[in-house]
Formats: C-alpha cells, structure tokens, sequence
C-alpha cells in the first residue's frame, strides 16, 4: 500500500512547501496586520475545519478499511481541485494580484487543503482509536 501512498503523500508535502512559497510572495509586501495574519489565521481555521469535515464521515463507522481515511484526504477530488484552482491563479492570474482578498485566499486555500491532507494521513489511527473503530485489511 505504500507504493500509493507514498507518492500521494509527497505531493501533498510539496503542496505545503509551494504554498508557503507561495504565500511568502503573495504576501511579502503586504502590511502585516489586515492582511498576513488574517490569511495565516483563515489558513489554519480552514485546516481543522476540513480535518474535523472529513472526520465527521467516519464518526459513526464501526469498521474501516485500513486506509479508507488516508485515501479520503489524500484523493478527495474538491481538494485537489481546489489546490490546482489556486495554483492556476497564482500562474495565469498576475493580474488579481493587485487585489489583497485574492493574494491571501490564494495562500490560505492552497495552504489550508495541503496542510489538511497532511495532518489528516497522520491522525486517521488516532481517530479511529479514539471512537475504537475496527481496521479490516
């Protein structure tokens, strides 16, 4: 199984490392209260809230398979789009760059779906030992 998630779970890993980049230039110029910090802030609200999302399928769950959550948060389909949605704007779409709201939802999209793939790969064990649901192989 790792030969899929392995490569899955590097990409999501360079997302998070573009997306810092990404925000770094975004956001370089910008003042640091309005803009910087309500981005990181909105950022990292959007992280938990799409960990706690994906979760909330599984709650109820008396078995999984052993890596159903991994490939929930490493192959959900809005994620992904959203992820390339926000790299296709900072590529093509220099010309929104002017606008402050557009810099950091850029940032705070691309940072929030990579960094929550991420996070939930790690805690899907905990989480399902938690609410003791069953692994099935």
């Amino acid at each position: 199984m790792g030969l899929i998630l392995l490569p899955l779970l590097l990409f999501w890993l360079a997302a998070i490392g573009f997306s810092i980049r990404m925000g770094y230039v975004l956001l370089s110029g910008a003042s640091v209260f309005p803009t910087v910090l309500t981005s990181v802030v909105a950022a990292l609200l959007l992280t938990v809230l799409y960990v706690y999302a994906v979760y909330w399928r599984f709650k109820g769950a008396k078995e999984l398979w052993a890596f159903q959550i991994h490939f929930s948060f490493l192959t959900n389909k809005v994620s992904i789009l959203l992820f390339l949605a926000a790299v296709l704007v900072y590529f093509y779409g220099q010309a929104y760059w002017d606008i402050a709201y557009v810099r950091a939802s850029m940032f705070s999209v691309a940072f929030a779906v990579s960094t929550a793939a991420v996070v939930g790969v790690f805690t899907a064990d905990a989480f399902m030992d938690k609410y003791q649901i069953w692994k099935t192989h």
